[in-house]
């Protein structure tokens, strides 16, 4: 009888393994869901949000539970979307933009529950990083792969993805470069965690390195920023993170060397010109942005009514990317927008600082926070599956390490 309850449990535990490794694999399909088709942007967007709808309710039934306060943040945002809607004065309404809106808006919904196989998840985030560089620079030597990336993952306007690929730019599955540079830095800080942790330690510093040189290829102000970035918190990283053990203290003394010799060898040579970049001008980087720029008619309208936004209302006059701040603040107001990213950062912090702790949830926090200036991050397609992955990969992680001080 025992034998046969024991049998039943394997049974069970294999037939959960499985369907595990089939929603990975459904998650790893939304990571890279097409952007376009046939170099056309505007033809998968609903067929996009009801794939990753679909992924987000399978992951909450198996792996998450509701948070009450989140569902109270959830019901505050949407009545402030549908009050500001009926008020809106305008006769126009963007209700397309719920696409973007929604996916983000449930997963802030969950918190974890229950921990998928640790194999399996970090399975998925090296093949995901696998690929990302495959697309992002096997595409320069192999016109099949840059037909692909044009035809699936182009995005912004008509010929920029040709144009990076031209220019030897590395945005991969990303269409942008500033997006791709807000990635790359994901990956130097994940892969970074994980060597710290003991996982393929050789792959992961190969990750982070090349992520590096992505970011310099990108060329970009947000790539040139995460690149200095990237670079701070891997001082921090050696210095105090890093493990101590005898067999390794001459590589950690080594590449802080590098490193400090890198940071000090691009102050004297490219500071300048990096800086630059990011501050930009009247066609790039922030200036671009709040200099009198694209967000200046947003922002006048934020200014003079400050507590009442135009919900899903549209109007020419207004631009609807290259600020997360301006685009939630323009929508709902300030006292929505300071619910809205509330209800965001509350995400990260109930999913993820018991794994990063205080300093590396910081520096987090801070990247996220330091590029919601320049891009819409939430709303942005690629941002939940990837923050589903992070979130999976770091309570396995979790889990992995409890059981084994259980074990000791």
């Amino acid at each position: 009888m025992l034998n046969g309850n024991a049998g039943v449990h394997s049974l069970k535990k294999s037939n959960l393994s499985i369907l595990d490794s089939i929603l990975l694999c459904l998650l790893g399909c939304a990571i890279f869901f097409p952007s376009s088709l046939g170099g056309d942007f505007n033809k998968l967007a609903l067929e996009r949000f009801v794939f990753l709808m679909s992924v987000l309710v399978l992951f909450g039934f198996r792996f998450f539970r509701l948070s009450g306060v989140a569902f109270l943040l959830f019901s505050s945002i949407a009545i402030f979307y549908l009050m500001f809607s009926i008020i809106y004065e305008g006769s126009d309404y963007a209700f397309g933009h719920a696409l973007s809106l929604l996916p983000v808006m449930t997963l802030l919904l969950l918190r974890p529950y229950r921990s998928v196989s640790l194999s399996l998840v970090l399975s998925l985030y090296y093949v995901t990083v696998i690929l990302v560089f495959v697309v992002g620079y096997v595409g320069f030597v192999f016109s099949e792969v840059a037909f692909l990336q044009t035809s699936l993952y182009s995005g912004g306007y008509s010929g920029l993805s040709e144009r990076f690929l031209g220019s030897f730019v590395p945005v991969s599955i990303f269409t942008s470069h500033s997006y791709a540079g807000f990635f790359y830095f994901i990956f130097v800080f994940v892969s970074s965690l994980l060597f710290y942790h003991g996982y393929s330690r050789l792959f992961n510093l190969l990750v982070v390195l090349v992520s590096l040189t992505s970011l310099l290829a990108l060329k970009s102000g947000s790539s040139y920023f995460f690149f200095i970035y990237s670079c701070i918190f891997l001082v921090y990283f050696i210095v105090f993170l890093a493990p101590n053990r005898y067999t390794l203290i001459f590589l950690k003394i080594f590449l802080l060397a590098c490193l400090v010799f890198v940071l000090v060898f691009f102050y004297l040579h490219y500071a300048s010109g990096f800086i630059s970049r990011i501050i930009g001008d009247s066609g790039n980087g922030l200036l671009s942005r709040y200099g009198g720029g694209v967000l200046k008619p947003s922002l006048d309208y934020i200014y003079e009514r400050p507590l009442v936004g135009i919900g899903f209302g549209y109007s020419e006059s207004f631009y609807y990317t290259d600020s997360d701040y301006v685009v939630v603040a323009l929508r709902l107001g300030i006292m929505g927008a300071s619910l809205y990213f509330l209800y965001f950062f509350l995400f990260l912090y109930s999913s993820m600082r018991a794994f990063l702790g205080a300093s590396c949830f910081c520096f987090l926090v801070g990247a996220v926070s330091a590029f919601m200036i320049s891009m819409p991050v939430s709303t942005y397609y690629r941002t939940v599956p990837v923050l589903l992955l992070l979130v999976l990969l770091f309570e396995a992680i979790n889990k992995n390490a409890r059981i084994g001080h259980v074990k000791r």
